[in-house]
């Protein structure tokens, strides 16, 4: 996937999946945090869904 000869393009992209599934646990959190104390949970939810969605995709192209 990198066209570099030291792989700094890969390390990026395993870094940005790693930090959006950090981000992923983060807003389920959020999410728990927010229903608990019974307020708005949809913009931690949505945030965490398109956290989800571009972890797992990223994981799909790289593998």
């Amino acid at each position: 996937m990198s066209t570099d000869e030291d792989g700094q393009g890969t390390t990026l992209i395993w870094l940005a999946l790693t930090s959006a599934a950090a981000l992923v646990v983060l807003m389920g959190g959020a999410v728990a945090t927010h229903v608990r104390r019974k307020e708005p949970f949809q913009q931690p939810a949505i945030l965490g869904l398109v956290a989800a969605a571009t972890t797992v995709l990223g994981f799909l192209h790289i593998a």
